[in-house]
């Protein structure tokens, strides 16, 4: 057991490393601008559509549809979206959800009934907000010690919005109303673009081991050897003679090729001490073919591929759902999932619960912004606790659920 350590460890620096910072700070940023535009529609429903669903005189159940359809639809895009990433890469699945969110949330202003809210808010831009909140993951490509520190930047964000939004939408409602409001949080929200933006591939800023940099030092330094000292063994290139006229098909692409225009073939010597090479180049011209058999050909090859891509994606997600046979990975994502779905259906009936006792909207507003204040500090203080050995994640996770429950009954 002794002497597998210092293997696995050899073994972790032949591989590359995470930048562990400097490009990786701009991701951090680019996370800490989503956290803060789009999770922010989830505490602040009630502020955002509790006077339109109080004028169509909504029932609470038809309430309670609305939300926790855009709940399950965001979750369920968060099981796929790791998927999604290894398939199409961080940003393009990030710059898809924030413009999903935008788009929908400004369609929402101009919902006329429950129902077109349901799709606009509850499927749009759930689903946005499910392809969008990728931080978790691409933080954890980008940083290995530092982890802590660059999840703060992420909690900070959502703890911040938290707080913040509430107010910037009660402010917003006194000045445009309730569609000129969603409308320009529609624009606010369109701005987490440009933190997706910096999402490039973790592969660009590896670290490079020790072994490939001695390698790469001593390539250059044979570069820099006389043509004599290097090997003195001919070389040939290879002569590819490209023809892609088929004889005897009955492939209709395939057809009687056109008169061919081969290049003047050169030969090139290069005579340094003993060493002869000789290039040939022969280029033959492409055949012609008919537009609609290949345009056809085109459409159903695009057709396969978005059925291959589909079917990867499939078995992806069934791969990683079989985590869920472990006991342990069950219990913490039901608990997870039972926390932070009571969470905030009661957040979201605090402003109806309000209006309804005869308090301004303005009052729940603030209860909301207050709350968000005390996530934000509990956010940043267990982020920055969570890189010394001494803290116990377990305990704090436990004492949290305590004081959530005992906040809820009493």
């Amino acid at each position: 057991m002794a002497a597998a350590a210092p293997e696995e460890a050899k073994e972790s620096q032949c591989e590359p490393q995470p930048p562990d910072g400097g490009w990786g700070w701009m991701v951090a940023a680019g996370v800490f601008l989503i956290a803060l535009m789009v999770p922010m529609l989830l505490p602040s429903f009630g502020i955002l559509f509790s006077r339109q669903l109080l004028e169509w005189h909504t029932s609470s159940t038809t309430i309670a549809v609305i939300f926790n359809t855009f709940l399950v639809v965001w979750r369920l895009a968060g099981v796929v979206v790791g998927t999604l990433t290894k398939e199409f890469g961080f940003r393009r699945v990030a710059v898809t959800g924030t413009l999903l969110t935008a788009t929908s949330l400004t369609l929402s202003a101009f919902a006329a009934s429950p129902l077109h809210l349901l799709i606009t808010f509850s499927l749009g831009c759930g689903l946005g907000n499910g392809l969008s909140c990728v931080g978790y993951l691409i933080l954890a490509h980008y940083f290995k010690k530092r982890r802590g520190r660059a999840t703060a930047c992420l909690v900070a964000g959502a703890g911040l919005g938290h707080f913040v939004s509430p107010l910037v939408i009660r402010l917003l409602q006194e000045e445009y109303g309730m569609r000129g409001a969603t409308v320009v949080l529609g624009g606010i929200t369109l701005h987490a673009v440009v933190g997706a933006s910096v999402f490039q591939p973790v592969e660009w800023h590896w670290k490079k081991p020790k072994e490939d940099i001695a390698m790469e030092d001593t390539g250059t330094f044979s570069s820099l050897l006389p043509s004599h000292a290097k090997t003195k063994e001919p070389k040939r290139a290879e002569v590819k003679v490209a023809n892609d006229s088929k004889e005897g098909t009955d492939d209709p692409l395939c057809v009687a090729p056109s008169p061919r225009r081969v290049s003047q073939s050169t030969s090139v010597a290069e005579r340094e001490g003993t060493s002869f090479s000789v290039h040939t180049v022969v280029i033959v011209a492409k055949t012609e073919a008919p537009a609609a058999p290949l345009a056809a050909w085109r459409d159903r090859s695009r057709a396969c591929g978005l059925c291959r891509t589909l079917g990867r994606v499939l078995r992806s997600v069934v791969r990683d759902m079989r985590v869920l046979r472990k006991p342990t990975c069950l219990i913490i994502g039901l608990a997870s999932s039972l926390i932070i779905n009571a969470e905030a259906n009661f957040l979201v009936m605090v402003p109806f619960a309000l209006q309804a006792a005869g308090y301004p909207l303005q009052t729940a507003a603030w209860c909301l912004s207050i709350a968000g204040m005390s996530n934000l500090f509990t956010r940043l203080c267990v982020s920055a606790l969570s890189d010394l050995p001494w803290f116990n994640m377990r305990l704090c996770y436990m004492a949290g659920m305590a004081a959530m429950a005992t906040s809820v009954l009493g």
